[in-house]
């Protein structure tokens, strides 16, 4: 099990292989799977229902009639295993984190303890602006309709700030502790953030005073 993403080892007192029909003995924690580039077809025997879900998250290609078909069995689960399923995204290094920061690995080709020298590559704003352009214009939408009967369901749940302050927590706070000037590049990012994922965390106050730094006001 030793370096799969924290939401595939995630455990719950009722197992989330609940949500899917297959047997137990399908679930993540019996079988862990292997991530590859493939499409994901609903239709496949051997896809647990949480691994399509961290599949969607990490931005593997899906068709319409896919995502369109994906989308009615998140509505027709209970609410029980609707809340579950929350609890698998949301979760304390849940699905949204690990996907979150598994796709900025793979943007990056780089590990999480070297995300800190990202902007000191001669491209790295760049590639750090087209990753969130990416995020915010692709990969949100694109998970938003496949959620929409969650956030009907639970006017709290949101998976665009869900997934926004994953990357503020996971990436970019990771990014700027190293950084010590300002970038103006990186204002339209930064007061974004801001905005969209304001609330009363450690990690908020620590963003906000790292970008003070990045946006030039200290």
């Amino acid at each position: 099990m030793k370096g799969l993403p924290d939401a595939v080892l995630f455990r719950t007192n009722v197992s989330l292989s609940a949500l899917s029909p297959l047997e137990k003995k399908h679930s993540f924690m019996a079988r862990p799977p292997a991530f590859t580039g493939h499409r994901t077809s609903l239709n496949s025997p051997s896809l647990p229902f949480e691994l399509l879900m961290l599949n969607l998250l990490q931005g593997q290609e899906m068709g319409w009639e896919e995502r369109q078909e994906l989308a009615q069995r998140v509505a027709n689960l209970p609410n029980q295993n609707k809340k579950k399923l929350i609890d698998f995204i949301e979760g304390t290094r849940g699905a949204a984190e690990s996907a979150v920061e598994s796709n900025a690995c793979k943007t990056f080709q780089c590990s999480t303890s070297q995300f800190g020298e990202i902007l000191k590559r001669e491209e790295g704003v760049d590639e750090l602006t087209d990753h969130f352009q990416t995020l915010v214009c692709e990969l949100i939408p694109t998970v938003e309709s496949v959620l929409y009967p969650l956030q009907s369901s639970f006017k709290h749940f949101s998976i665009r700030r869900i997934l926004l302050r994953s990357f503020r927590d996971q990436v970019l706070l990771r990014i700027f502790e190293s950084l010590p000037s300002r970038i103006p590049r990186l204002e339209n990012i930064i007061f974004s953030l801001l905005f969209e994922t304001h609330d009363n965390s450690l990690e908020y106050d620590r963003f906000k005073k790292l970008a003070s730094v990045v946006i030039g006001r200290e």
